[in-house]
């Protein structure tokens, strides 16, 4: 029987933990992405106020945001994410009264306009569908809705 030295074991394990801590020293992958749509009335059909997307790989939510180009009102905007994966009983909802244009209040991961308090998170795994829904109570005129994403690679390493 031979014993292993601490030695030995440090020599072999070294490399090892190295890249380890190399790679929980990098920075976080982070990614963006927007869609838009173009005069969304009351009456515009749901074909047209729908955008789906496919995730290419498991993203941690980190905020949702609106940015909203309208004329008149007040008129009740409203921005509804939903998907299969953690958005099936977790869906995104933001709702706002605009007049002209706006950002809407971002909403983060919990659906709070705070990144305190609960810690829960959301994580679109790679492969699921997201749907991005909105609806507007505008009746006649012109708007933009932009509605943007910002997450975080979740197994990126």
């Amino acid at each position: 029987m031979t014993v292993i030295t601490d030695v030995e074991l440090n020599s072999y394990v070294t490399a090892g933990m190295s890249s380890l801590i190399a790679d929980k020293e990098l920075q976080t992958r982070s990614h963006q992405m927007c869609v838009q749509f173009k005069n969304v009335l009351s009456g515009t059909l749901p074909k047209f106020r729908q955008k789906k997307f496919v995730v290419p790989r498991d993203c941690y939510v980190d905020t949702v945001y609106a940015y909203v180009d309208a004329l008149g009102g007040p008129y009740l905007v409203t921005v509804n994410v939903t998907g299969d994966g953690a958005l099936t009983n977790w869906p995104i909802e933001m709702r706002q009264y605009v007049t002209t244009t706006s950002n809407f209040a971002r909403s983060w991961f919990n659906n709070t306009q705070t990144k305190y308090g609960d810690r829960g998170f959301r994580v679109f795994p790679q492969g699921s569908t997201i749907t991005v829904t909105v609806s507007s109570e505008q009746p006649s005129g012109s708007n933009t809705l932009a509605i943007g994403f910002v997450f975080r690679q979740f197994y990126g390493r």
